[in-house]
C-alpha cells in the first residue's frame, strides 16, 4: 500500500460485499495497520440489507483489531450518477476529495440498447452497441487518483476487436496493465453462474509510465489451489500491442506463445490485402421466420446454419429437430440470400473448452445445385471480392484457420 495508512476504495457494483470482505480479511492476515473507507454503489434495493449486514460484520472485526473501517452505501445507478465525468466541465474544479486510491469491481456485463439512457449519456465515449461493463471500467478510471490502482473482474472481450477499439484507446491512455489473471476453464469457478464469456482479472495503475513487465497468471482449476496456477513475467511489448490506429491486449502463457505470435505477425499479407472479404450471414431467424422451413421444396434454397459445419466440412441437409434447413426463394426473400459460390464458412461461436476455437469449412459451388443459398447470421463467410474463389484457395484458407498454430494465436 506504498505506506498509505488511510485509503479510499470504490466499488461501483458492490452486490453483497464479497470483495470488501475479502479485502478486510487480507488486511487482517497481513497485519497491515491500515484504515479504510469504502464507497459502494448498489442499485438493487433487495440485496442492500445483505450488503449492510456484511459490512457491519467487517467493521466490527476490523475494530477488534484496532483498525478503522468506514463505509457509505450509495443506492444509485453508478453510470447515471457519474456520466458527467465525460462531459465538458471546468478543469479547475478540485475533484481530489472524490477520487480513490483503489477501485475493486465485479461489474455486470450485458449488451445495452443503443437507445438506452446509459448509451446516450456515454455516446461520446462509445460507438455501436457497448457492453455495460466497459462503461463501468471507463468511469471507474476517471475516479482514480494518480498512481491509484483498479482491479476488475470482467469478460475478456475488450482485449481486441473493433467493438471495443475506442474504449481501449481511452482506457489504456488512463491506466497501464500490471497484472492479468486468466481463468483457463470456466467449469471450476463459474459453472453455477452459467458464465459463457471468458473471464479475467486485470490490475492496472493510473500512470503515464509504462511498466516493462506484466505479471501474467492463469489457473486451470480452483485458483485457491496454488498448484493449479501458472505464473510468468512477460515483457509489456508482448502483451500491450500498439499500432497506428489500435491497441490490443494479448495474454501469452508461454515462450512458445510469444514465438508463435512473432512468427504470424511477420507474415506479409492478410486476407484483406489479398482481395478477400468476410461477411456475416444475412438470415436472422426471428426476422425471417416466414421464409424458413423444415423441408426443402422446389421453391426454396438451402439454409446453412452453424450446426451444418461439422468436422471442418459442410453437411446439408441435417436431420436436427426444430432446425430449419431451407429458405424460400422469391423477390422478397432474395435480399437475405447470397449467390452460390465457393466460400469458407466459419462458426461465429465456439466453446472455450472445445477441441478448437475456430471452426471453418469449405462450401463448394458444385456441391449445391442452386443459384442462391441462405447463410444464417451465426456463420461468417469468406469470399473473393473480385471473382469466384478457387477450390485450392478455399481449402488453403480453411486449413490455415483450422490449424493448431492459428487457433492458439487466436486464443491469445
Amino acid at each position: 500500500f506504498d505506506g498509505n495508512k488511510n485509503i479510499r476504495i470504490l466499488d461501483p457494483g458492490a452486490g453483497i460485499g464479497i470483495f470488501e470482505s475479502a479485502f478486510c480479511e487480507y488486511i487482517l492476515e497481513q497485519g497491515n495497520p491500515i484504515n479504510v473507507h469504502f464507497d459502494l454503489y448498489e442499485n438493487d434495493s433487495k440485496i442492500i440489507p445483505l450488503l449492510e449486514q456484511n459490512l457491519k460484520t467487517c467493521e466490527e472485526l476490523m475494530k477488534k483489531n484496532d483498525l478503522e473501517m468506514t463505509y457509505k452505501i450509495i443506492n444509485k445507478d453508478f453510470i447515471l450518477s457519474n456520466y458527467y465525468l465525460f462531459e465538458d466541465f471546468d478543469e479547475n474544479i478540485n475533484l481530489y476529495n472524490v477520487l480513490y486510491d483503489y477501485v475493486i469491481s465485479n461489474t455486470p456485463y450485458y449488451k445495452i440498447n443503443t437507445k438506452s439512457e446509459h448509451a446516450y449519456l456515454m455516446s461520446r465515449m462509445f460507438k455501436g452497441q457497448p457492453n455495460i461493463y466497459s462503461l463501468f471500467m471507463a468511469l471507474s478510471v476517471k475516479l482514480l487518483k494518480d498512481n491509484g490502482k483498479i482491479v476488475v473482474l470482467t469478460p475478456r472481450s475488450y482485449c481486441s476487436g473493433i467493438y471495443f477499439k475506442e474504449f481501449r484507446k481511452f482506457f489504456f491512455s488512463e491506466v497501464k496493465p500490471l497484472k492479468i489473471h486468466l481463468f483457463e476453464s470456466r467449469n471450476n469457478v463459474f459453472s453455477k453462474y452459467k458464465v459463457l464469456q471468458e473471464m479475467l482479472i486485470l490490475t492496472a495503475i493510473k500512470s503515464n509510465l509504462i511498466p516493462k513487465i506484466v505479471d501474467i497468471s492463469s489457473s486451470y482449476g480452483d485458483p485457491k489451489n496454488l498448484r493449479s496456477i501458472i505464473y510468468r513475467f512477460t515483457p509489456i511489448n508482448k502483451v500491450f500491442i500498439k499500432n497506428d490506429s489500435d491497441i490490443e491486449i494479448r495474454i501469452p502463457l508461454s515462450d512458445i506463445d510469444i514465438k508463435m505470435a512473432d512468427c504470424l505477425d511477420s507474415l506479409g499479407h492478410n486476407l484483406n490485402n489479398l482481395g478477400f472479404k468476410v461477411s456475416t450471414g444475412k438470415v436472422v431467424p426471428f426476422r425471417t421466420r416466414k421464409y424458413l422451413s423444415f423441408n426443402s421444396t422446389s421453391n426454396s434454397v438451402p439454409l446453412i446454419l452453424m450446426q451444418n459445419i461439422r468436422d471442418n466440412h459442410v453437411e446439408w441437409p441435417l436431420n436436427i429437430k426444430n432446425k430449419f434447413i431451407a429458405i424460400s426463394f422469391n423477390e422478397k426473400s432474395k435480399k437475405y440470400l447470397v449467390e452460390n459460390n465457393n466460400y469458407v464458412l466459419i462458426k461465429r461461436f465456439s466453446t472455450k473448452e472445445g477441441k478448437q476455437r475456430i471452426n471453418a469449412a469449405v462450401l463448394l459451388k458444385k456441391k449445391m445445385n442452386f443459384e442462391y443459398i441462405g447463410i444464417e447470421n451465426h456463420v461468417n463467410y469468406i469470399y473473393n471480392s473480385g471473382e469466384n474463389m478457387s477450390e485450392e484457395v478455399a481449402y488453403g484458407i480453411s486449413a490455415l484457420l483450422n490449424s493448431r498454430i492459428y487457433n492458439n494465436y487466436f486464443k491469445l
